[in-house]
Protein backbone atom coordinates (compact mmCIF):
# COMPACT_ATOMS: atom_id res chain seq x y z
CA UNK A 1 0.00 0.00 0.00
CA UNK A 2 2.82 2.38 0.89
CA UNK A 3 4.61 1.66 -2.40
CA UNK A 4 1.38 2.32 -4.28
CA UNK A 5 0.90 5.62 -2.44
CA UNK A 6 4.46 6.66 -3.32
CA UNK A 7 3.67 5.99 -6.97
CA UNK A 8 0.51 8.08 -6.68
CA UNK A 9 2.47 11.01 -5.21
CA UNK A 10 5.15 10.79 -7.92
CA UNK A 11 2.53 10.89 -10.66
CA UNK A 12 0.66 13.74 -8.99
CA UNK A 13 3.67 16.01 -8.59
CA UNK A 14 5.28 15.24 -11.97
CA UNK A 15 3.51 18.18 -13.69
CA UNK A 16 3.66 20.45 -10.63
CA UNK A 17 6.01 23.39 -10.23
CA UNK A 18 6.79 25.80 -7.40
CA UNK A 19 7.26 29.56 -7.70
CA UNK A 20 10.40 30.66 -5.85
CA UNK A 21 11.36 34.32 -5.48
CA UNK A 22 14.92 35.07 -4.41
CA UNK A 23 16.15 38.45 -3.20
CA UNK A 24 18.82 39.73 -0.86
CA UNK A 25 17.78 39.90 2.77
CA UNK A 26 19.89 42.96 3.57
CA UNK A 27 18.26 46.14 2.39
CA UNK A 28 14.99 44.58 1.25
CA UNK A 29 14.09 45.24 -2.40
CA UNK A 30 14.94 48.91 -2.84
CA UNK A 31 16.45 50.28 -6.02
CA UNK A 32 18.41 53.08 -4.33
CA UNK A 33 20.52 50.87 -2.02
CA UNK A 34 23.50 48.96 -3.44
CA UNK A 35 23.26 46.45 -0.58
CA UNK A 36 19.77 45.42 -1.73
CA UNK A 37 20.97 43.75 -4.95
CA UNK A 38 23.21 40.75 -5.59
CA UNK A 39 25.75 40.02 -8.37
CA UNK A 40 24.47 38.69 -11.68
CA UNK A 41 27.22 36.03 -11.53
CA UNK A 42 25.56 34.65 -8.39
CA UNK A 43 22.23 34.46 -10.21
CA UNK A 44 23.89 32.67 -13.14
CA UNK A 45 25.36 30.04 -10.81
CA UNK A 46 21.96 29.46 -9.20
CA UNK A 47 20.41 28.94 -12.64
CA UNK A 48 23.19 26.58 -13.70
CA UNK A 49 22.62 24.36 -10.65
CA UNK A 50 18.82 24.46 -10.48
CA UNK A 51 17.89 24.55 -14.20
CA UNK A 52 14.45 26.13 -13.62
CA UNK A 53 11.58 25.67 -16.05
CA UNK A 54 11.41 29.46 -16.41
CA UNK A 55 13.06 32.49 -14.79
CA UNK A 56 12.33 36.20 -14.60
CA UNK A 57 14.89 38.76 -13.45
CA UNK A 58 14.09 42.10 -11.85
CA UNK A 59 16.80 44.73 -11.88
CA UNK A 60 16.17 48.33 -10.85
CA UNK A 61 18.20 51.43 -10.15
CA UNK A 62 17.30 54.93 -9.07
CA UNK A 63 18.44 57.61 -11.50
CA UNK A 64 18.83 61.33 -12.04
CA UNK A 65 17.79 62.97 -15.27
CA UNK A 66 20.62 64.70 -17.11
CA UNK A 67 18.31 66.51 -19.55
CA UNK A 68 14.91 65.59 -18.07
CA UNK A 69 13.15 66.01 -14.72
CA UNK A 70 11.30 63.48 -12.62
CA UNK A 71 7.98 64.17 -10.92
CA UNK A 72 8.84 65.58 -7.48
CA UNK A 73 5.84 65.09 -5.13
CA UNK A 74 6.31 68.31 -3.12
CA UNK A 75 6.47 70.34 -6.30
CA UNK A 76 3.66 68.61 -8.16
CA UNK A 77 1.24 68.57 -5.23
CA UNK A 78 1.78 72.15 -4.03
CA UNK A 79 2.39 73.67 -7.49
CA UNK A 80 5.30 75.70 -6.11
CA UNK A 81 7.75 77.47 -8.34
CA UNK A 82 10.30 74.94 -9.67
CA UNK A 83 13.19 76.98 -8.33
CA UNK A 84 11.92 77.04 -4.74
CA UNK A 85 10.34 73.63 -4.03
CA UNK A 86 11.71 71.54 -1.16
CA UNK A 87 13.71 68.40 -1.91
CA UNK A 88 14.56 66.02 0.98
CA UNK A 89 18.06 64.65 1.57
CA UNK A 90 16.86 61.16 0.60
CA UNK A 91 15.49 62.62 -2.64
CA UNK A 92 18.81 64.27 -3.38
CA UNK A 93 20.70 61.03 -2.77
CA UNK A 94 18.38 58.59 -4.52
CA UNK A 95 17.25 60.55 -7.52
CA UNK A 96 13.63 60.89 -8.63
CA UNK A 97 13.54 58.31 -11.44
CA UNK A 98 13.22 54.54 -11.05
CA UNK A 99 14.68 52.62 -14.00
CA UNK A 100 13.15 49.11 -14.13
CA UNK A 101 14.75 46.39 -16.22
CA UNK A 102 12.38 43.89 -17.84
CA UNK A 103 12.66 41.03 -20.32
CA UNK A 104 9.01 41.07 -21.35
CA UNK A 105 7.04 44.07 -20.14
CA UNK A 106 3.68 42.25 -20.04
CA UNK A 107 5.19 39.78 -17.51
CA UNK A 108 5.82 42.59 -15.02
CA UNK A 109 3.43 42.47 -12.04
CA UNK A 110 1.85 45.87 -12.72
CA UNK A 111 0.85 44.91 -16.26
CA UNK A 112 -0.07 41.32 -15.37
CA UNK A 113 -2.58 42.51 -12.76
CA UNK A 114 -4.01 45.23 -15.00
CA UNK A 115 -2.69 48.14 -12.92
CA UNK A 116 -0.91 49.68 -15.90
CA UNK A 117 -1.45 49.59 -19.64
CA UNK A 118 0.30 50.89 -22.72
CA UNK A 119 -1.30 54.17 -23.84
CA UNK A 120 0.91 54.89 -26.86
CA UNK A 121 3.53 53.01 -28.82
CA UNK A 122 4.43 49.57 -27.46
CA UNK A 123 6.02 47.89 -24.47
CA UNK A 124 9.45 46.32 -24.03
CA UNK A 125 9.65 42.88 -25.66
CA UNK A 126 12.20 40.09 -25.55
CA UNK A 127 13.53 41.10 -28.97
CA UNK A 128 14.46 44.53 -27.52
CA UNK A 129 17.09 43.15 -25.13
CA UNK A 130 20.35 45.07 -25.54
CA UNK A 131 18.67 48.07 -27.21
CA UNK A 132 18.49 51.58 -25.66
CA UNK A 133 14.68 51.67 -25.47
CA UNK A 134 12.42 53.09 -22.78
CA UNK A 135 8.72 53.17 -21.89
CA UNK A 136 7.80 56.18 -19.75
CA UNK A 137 4.62 57.53 -18.15
CA UNK A 138 2.31 60.05 -19.79
CA UNK A 139 2.91 62.49 -16.93
CA UNK A 140 6.70 62.20 -17.39
CA UNK A 141 6.25 62.84 -21.14
CA UNK A 142 4.19 66.00 -20.50
CA UNK A 143 6.49 67.25 -17.73
CA UNK A 144 9.49 67.18 -20.05
CA UNK A 145 7.64 68.08 -23.28
CA UNK A 146 8.75 64.89 -25.00
CA UNK A 147 7.11 62.63 -27.59
CA UNK A 148 7.53 59.11 -28.97
CA UNK A 149 10.89 58.68 -30.67
CA UNK A 150 12.65 61.35 -28.55
CA UNK A 151 15.75 60.48 -26.50
CA UNK A 152 16.83 61.47 -23.01
CA UNK A 153 19.85 60.81 -20.78
CA UNK A 154 19.89 59.55 -17.20
CA UNK A 155 22.66 58.75 -14.70
CA UNK A 156 22.92 56.25 -11.85
CA UNK A 157 22.34 57.36 -8.27
CA UNK A 158 25.29 55.13 -7.29
CA UNK A 159 27.72 56.69 -9.74
CA UNK A 160 26.75 59.88 -11.62
CA UNK A 161 29.44 59.19 -14.21
CA UNK A 162 27.49 56.17 -15.45
CA UNK A 163 25.00 57.41 -18.03
CA UNK A 164 22.59 55.92 -20.54
CA UNK A 165 20.75 57.60 -23.39
CA UNK A 166 17.38 55.99 -24.07
CA UNK A 167 14.82 56.27 -26.87
CA UNK A 168 11.11 56.48 -25.98
CA UNK A 169 9.14 53.70 -27.74
CA UNK A 170 6.05 53.63 -25.54
CA UNK A 171 3.97 55.40 -22.90
CA UNK A 172 2.43 53.64 -19.87
CA UNK A 173 -0.54 54.75 -17.76
CA UNK A 174 1.22 55.08 -14.39
CA UNK A 175 0.02 58.39 -12.94
CA UNK A 176 0.30 58.00 -9.16
CA UNK A 177 2.29 60.64 -7.22
CA UNK A 178 3.45 59.25 -3.87
CA UNK A 179 5.18 60.82 -0.90
CA UNK A 180 8.54 59.88 -2.42
CA UNK A 181 9.36 60.41 -6.06
CA UNK A 182 10.90 56.94 -6.65
CA UNK A 183 7.71 55.36 -5.25
CA UNK A 184 5.56 57.31 -7.71
CA UNK A 185 4.73 55.12 -10.70
CA UNK A 186 4.70 58.19 -12.93
CA UNK A 187 8.51 58.10 -12.49
CA UNK A 188 8.82 54.44 -13.53
CA UNK A 189 10.88 54.00 -16.68
CA UNK A 190 10.85 50.50 -18.19
CA UNK A 191 13.84 49.41 -20.24
CA UNK A 192 15.66 46.20 -21.31
CA UNK A 193 17.65 44.61 -18.47
CA UNK A 194 21.08 45.38 -19.95
CA UNK A 195 20.52 49.14 -19.57
CA UNK A 196 19.89 48.72 -15.85
CA UNK A 197 22.93 46.46 -15.46
CA UNK A 198 25.05 49.20 -17.04
CA UNK A 199 23.96 51.64 -14.33
CA UNK A 200 23.79 49.43 -11.22
CA UNK A 201 27.03 47.47 -11.64
CA UNK A 202 25.40 44.37 -13.17
CA UNK A 203 23.30 43.47 -10.15
CA UNK A 204 19.97 41.69 -9.76
CA UNK A 205 17.31 42.94 -7.37
CA UNK A 206 15.24 39.75 -7.36
CA UNK A 207 14.89 36.56 -9.34
CA UNK A 208 11.66 34.60 -9.76
CA UNK A 209 12.00 30.97 -10.81
CA UNK A 210 9.58 28.21 -11.67
CA UNK A 211 11.13 25.04 -10.27
CA UNK A 212 10.22 21.47 -11.10
CA UNK A 213 10.93 18.42 -8.88
CA UNK A 214 8.78 19.94 -6.11
CA UNK A 215 9.37 16.90 -3.89
CA UNK A 216 12.98 18.05 -3.38
CA UNK A 217 12.14 21.74 -3.04
CA UNK A 218 13.65 22.19 0.43
CA UNK A 219 16.98 20.68 -0.67
CA UNK A 220 17.01 22.93 -3.74
CA UNK A 221 16.40 26.01 -1.57
CA UNK A 222 19.31 24.97 0.65
CA UNK A 223 21.53 24.82 -2.45
CA UNK A 224 20.41 28.33 -3.46
CA UNK A 225 21.31 29.61 0.03
CA UNK A 226 24.73 27.91 -0.17
CA UNK A 227 25.39 29.57 -3.54
CA UNK A 228 24.51 32.94 -2.03
CA UNK A 229 26.97 32.41 0.82
CA UNK A 230 29.77 31.92 -1.73
CA UNK A 231 29.15 35.53 -2.81
CA UNK A 232 28.67 36.76 0.75
CA UNK A 233 24.94 37.20 0.10
CA UNK A 234 22.23 36.15 2.52
CA UNK A 235 19.13 35.33 0.50
CA UNK A 236 15.53 35.75 1.51
CA UNK A 237 13.49 33.13 -0.34
CA UNK A 238 9.73 33.15 -0.85
CA UNK A 239 8.23 29.88 -2.04
CA UNK A 240 4.77 29.07 -3.29
CA UNK A 241 4.27 25.30 -3.34
CA UNK A 242 0.83 25.15 -1.76
CA UNK A 243 -0.51 23.12 -4.69
CA UNK A 244 1.97 20.37 -3.87
CA UNK A 245 1.32 20.49 -0.11
CA UNK A 246 -2.47 20.45 -0.48
CA UNK A 247 -2.29 17.50 -2.87
CA UNK A 248 0.21 15.35 -0.98
CA UNK A 249 -0.41 16.01 2.74
CA UNK A 250 -3.41 13.60 2.99
CA UNK A 251 -1.47 10.89 1.15
CA UNK A 252 1.60 11.46 3.35
CA UNK A 253 -0.66 10.94 6.40
CA UNK A 254 -1.84 7.64 4.93
CA UNK A 255 1.78 6.60 4.35
CA UNK A 256 2.65 7.40 7.97
CA UNK A 257 -0.33 5.32 9.11
CA UNK A 258 0.91 2.41 6.93
CA UNK A 259 4.38 2.75 8.53
CA UNK A 260 2.94 2.75 12.06
CA UNK A 261 0.70 -0.26 11.39
CA UNK A 262 3.49 -2.18 9.68
CA UNK A 263 5.97 -1.48 12.50
CA UNK A 264 3.47 -2.43 15.22
CA UNK A 265 2.58 -5.72 13.49
CA UNK A 266 6.24 -6.62 13.02
CA UNK A 267 7.13 -5.90 16.65
CA UNK A 268 4.21 -7.91 18.02
CA UNK A 269 4.96 -10.78 15.62
CA UNK A 270 8.66 -10.72 16.52
CA UNK A 271 7.90 -10.81 20.24
CA UNK A 272 5.60 -13.85 19.82
CA UNK A 273 8.11 -15.67 17.60
CA UNK A 274 10.99 -15.08 20.04
CA UNK A 275 8.97 -16.66 22.86
CA UNK A 276 7.96 -19.61 20.63
CA UNK A 277 11.56 -20.11 19.50
CA UNK A 278 12.92 -20.15 23.05
CA UNK A 279 10.19 -22.62 24.00
CA UNK A 280 11.15 -24.93 21.09
CA UNK A 281 14.81 -24.92 22.11
CA UNK A 282 13.84 -25.62 25.73
CA UNK A 283 11.89 -28.69 24.57
CA UNK A 284 15.11 -30.02 23.01
CA UNK A 285 17.20 -29.63 26.18
CA UNK A 286 17.53 -33.40 26.58
CA UNK A 287 18.84 -33.81 23.03
CA UNK A 288 21.27 -30.92 23.50
CA UNK A 289 22.44 -32.36 26.86
CA UNK A 290 23.19 -35.75 25.27
CA UNK A 291 25.24 -34.10 22.51
CA UNK A 292 27.20 -32.08 25.07
CA UNK A 293 27.89 -35.20 27.18
CA UNK A 294 29.21 -36.96 24.07
CA UNK A 295 31.77 -34.14 23.68
CA UNK A 296 30.06 -32.07 21.00
CA UNK A 297 31.09 -28.42 21.17
CA UNK A 298 28.36 -25.98 22.17
CA UNK A 299 29.00 -23.60 19.25
CA UNK A 300 28.55 -26.47 16.75
CA UNK A 301 25.22 -27.31 18.38
CA UNK A 302 24.23 -23.62 18.19
CA UNK A 303 25.14 -23.45 14.46
CA UNK A 304 23.13 -26.62 13.76
CA UNK A 305 20.08 -25.17 15.50
CA UNK A 306 20.57 -21.87 13.66
CA UNK A 307 20.60 -23.60 10.26
CA UNK A 308 17.62 -25.79 11.12
CA UNK A 309 15.50 -22.79 12.04
CA UNK A 310 16.79 -20.15 9.62
CA UNK A 311 16.56 -22.13 6.36
CA UNK A 312 12.73 -22.60 6.54
CA UNK A 313 12.38 -18.92 7.49
CA UNK A 314 14.35 -17.76 4.45
CA UNK A 315 12.44 -20.09 2.12
CA UNK A 316 9.19 -18.76 3.52
CA UNK A 317 10.35 -15.18 3.06
CA UNK A 318 11.25 -15.87 -0.57
CA UNK A 319 7.82 -17.34 -1.29
CA UNK A 320 6.20 -14.48 0.59
CA UNK A 321 8.15 -11.91 -1.45
CA UNK A 322 6.92 -13.43 -4.72
CA UNK A 323 3.31 -13.45 -3.49
CA UNK A 324 3.76 -9.90 -2.21
CA UNK A 325 5.13 -8.64 -5.53
CA UNK A 326 2.07 -9.99 -7.34
CA UNK A 327 -0.46 -8.69 -4.82
CA UNK A 328 1.33 -5.33 -4.51
CA UNK A 329 0.93 -4.70 -8.23
CA UNK A 330 -2.78 -5.56 -8.01
CA UNK A 331 -3.27 -3.31 -4.97
CA UNK A 332 -1.39 -0.47 -6.66
CA UNK A 333 -3.50 -0.73 -9.82
CA UNK A 334 -6.64 -0.76 -7.66
CA UNK A 335 -5.54 2.33 -5.67
CA UNK A 336 -4.74 4.28 -8.82
CA UNK A 337 -7.79 3.01 -10.71
CA UNK A 338 -10.08 4.19 -7.91
CA UNK A 339 -9.16 7.79 -8.79
CA UNK A 340 -10.68 9.27 -11.94
CA UNK A 341 -7.40 11.06 -12.72
CA UNK A 342 -5.54 7.77 -13.23
CA UNK A 343 -8.52 5.57 -14.11
CA UNK A 344 -7.26 2.86 -16.43
CA UNK A 345 -3.63 3.36 -15.35
CA UNK A 346 -1.59 0.37 -14.31
CA UNK A 347 0.79 0.31 -11.38
CA UNK A 348 4.19 -1.21 -12.10
CA UNK A 349 6.02 -2.89 -9.21
CA UNK A 350 9.61 -4.03 -9.46
CA UNK A 351 11.04 -6.71 -7.20
CA UNK A 352 13.89 -4.33 -6.29
CA UNK A 353 11.34 -2.04 -4.60
CA UNK A 354 10.97 -4.67 -1.85
CA UNK A 355 14.69 -5.16 -1.15
CA UNK A 356 14.81 -2.76 1.88
CA UNK A 357 11.82 -4.54 3.45
CA UNK A 358 13.33 -7.96 2.64
CA UNK A 359 16.61 -7.01 4.33
CA UNK A 360 14.67 -5.75 7.33
CA UNK A 361 12.86 -9.10 7.49
CA UNK A 362 16.13 -11.07 7.28
CA UNK A 363 17.59 -9.03 10.14
CA UNK A 364 14.49 -9.55 12.25
CA UNK A 365 14.53 -13.29 11.50
CA UNK A 366 18.15 -13.55 12.59
CA UNK A 367 17.28 -11.79 15.84
CA UNK A 368 14.36 -14.16 16.50
CA UNK A 369 16.35 -17.33 15.74
CA UNK A 370 19.43 -16.14 17.62
CA UNK A 371 17.41 -15.55 20.80
CA UNK A 372 16.39 -19.22 20.78
CA UNK A 373 19.86 -20.49 19.87
CA UNK A 374 21.46 -18.45 22.67
CA UNK A 375 19.36 -20.45 25.10
CA UNK A 376 21.24 -23.60 24.05
CA UNK A 377 24.62 -22.07 24.85
CA UNK A 378 23.73 -21.62 28.52
CA UNK A 379 22.33 -25.05 29.26
CA UNK A 380 24.01 -26.46 32.39
CA UNK A 381 24.58 -30.23 32.05
CA UNK A 382 24.57 -30.87 35.81
CA UNK A 383 21.28 -29.10 36.31
CA UNK A 384 19.80 -30.94 33.28
CA UNK A 385 20.71 -34.36 34.82
CA UNK A 386 19.11 -33.36 38.13
CA UNK A 387 15.92 -32.43 36.29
Amino acid sequence: MKTALNEVIDRMIAPMTAEVTVYREKGGMTSYDEEAAFPYECAEEVLEKEEPKSVTFAAEVNCFGEDVNGIIPDYELSQKDSDNFYVSEAEKKAGPLNLIGVEEMQDHAGFQHGKYEIMEGRGIEEKDQGKPYAVVSGRFLMRNRLKLGDTFTISSCFDRTKKETLKIIGVHSGDFVGTKSWESDCNYIYTPLENVYALNGRKVLRMQMELTDVKRLEKRIQRIEETGRKYDVKFHILKDNMEYLNATNPIESMKNMCDSTWTAVLLVTASILIVVNIFEVTKRKKEIGILISLGERRWKIAVQLLIEQLVPVLIGMGIGTIIWSISCEQIGTWVMGSNSIWNGSTFTYQITDGIPLLLYGVGLSLLIVTCGVMESLFIQLKKLIQE
